[in-house]
């Protein structure tokens, strides 16, 4: 549910609302009148309530400086990042403190460097081939019930977004019935987030994607590259996109209990955690979030700590000024294979 967010760049925001296409009755662009009718979505989970009230939060960045054990000497940052815009996700004075390393960074890494045009045809290409082979849609959910619940939460945002054209409304529906259904599902959970709806849509409707902090790092430092390629998260994909086949056998099981709990799920929680800043609840949120398997959980976070484990130590060791390296935050601390505790082996500390 949220590790994603922590995780993977090419399942961030920013490479789902471009999904939508134009219906020909819908113009996303005209639509502007719509963002001052965007309503409360009704179906808020409970435990998706926030923890923290503000006086309580200190509200300090992910943010690490990286060190030589041996000499002390500091060769770089790091930086925690989740796939979300950084004004939501974070205070002022946390991404402030963000620009100063940026300002005093030689060179900038990210997971994928998604400043590249070379990457970002690669990252479509792959969502493409991803959408067009076995896509599971709403009309495949076996369960009558469950199917119809969410066909009548695409209709009630569809609704809530023109409530004065029953045409417009019932295409932007249709087009929502249409998307993969885990593309969907994050969609609604988009509409389940008060803190996050008004960008998503502004950025929908304006033809955009939504700025995503990993993404705004990048354009203002100084971007040198990424850490992984983009056919590792390609491949990663499919763990987020069951065969029809898998779908249809395990639903019972697996797939209509996790889809239950992912429909009714929010990502306030989420935000509020990482804008607070402590790293035990953040870590306890993404734990307690979790519903992802071992071996999914080897492949996301595990395999590919060690190779941008190993990457990280390469460009350490080459680089004569230090450079900043962003990476969802659960690579850094979460596992028995952080970033954190792999770099510690090759004789770097991270102090934050």
């Amino acid at each position: 549910l949220i590790l994603p967010f922590f995780l993977l760049s090419a399942l961030a925001p920013a490479s789902k609302a471009s999904q939508l296409p134009n219906s020909g009755v819908i113009s996303w662009k005209n639509q502007d009148s719509l963002l001052n009718r965007i309503l409360p979505f009704r179906h808020l989970a409970a435990n998706n309530e926030t923890t923290n009230s503000t006086t309580d939060c200190p509200g300090a960045p992910f943010l690490w400086i990286i060190s030589e054990a041996d000499s002390g000497h500091d060769v770089g940052f790091a930086v925690g990042t989740a796939h979300l815009p950084p004004d939501i996700i974070m205070t002022d004075a946390a991404w402030v403190s963000i620009h100063n390393a940026l300002d005093d960074s030689c060179a900038v890494y990210g997971e994928l460097n998604m400043l590249d045009p070379e990457t970002l045809e690669k990252l479509a290409a792959c969502h493409a081939e991803d959408d067009e082979s076995d896509s599971i849609v709403v009309a495949d959910v076996p369960d009558a019930e469950l199917r119809n619940g969410i066909t009548a939460t695409i209709n009630d945002i569809a609704v809530a977004q023109f409530p004065d054209s029953s045409e417009q409304a019932s295409s932007f529906a249709a087009i929502l019935q249409d998307l993969p259904l885990y593309d969907l599902v994050q969609f609604i959970q988009f509409f389940n987030t008060p803190e996050y709806r008004d960008v998503f849509f502004t950025s929908l409707l304006a033809g955009d994607n939504p700025p995503v902090m990993d993404i705004e790092i990048l354009e203002e430092g100084r971007p040198a590259g990424a850490l992984e390629d983009v056919q590792t998260q390609c491949d990663l994909l499919d763990l987020y996109s069951p065969t029809k086949n898998e779908f249809l056998e395990n639903f019972s099981d697996v797939y209509g209990p996790q889809l239950r709990e992912e429909l009714s799920f929010s990502l306030s929680r989420l935000i509020a955690e990482y804008r607070c800043g402590d790293l035990d609840d953040v870590t306890k949120v993404v734990l307690d979030s979790d519903t992802t398997s071992d071996d999914v959980n080897k492949a996301l976070l595990n395999d590919r700590n060690v190779q941008m484990a190993a990457k990280i130590t390469e460009i350490l060791q080459s680089s004569v000024q230090r450079p900043l390296f962003a990476v969802g935050l659960a690579h850094w601390m979460i596992g028995n294979k952080s970033l954190a505790i792999l770099l510690e082996e090759e004789g770097y500390l991270l102090e934050r």
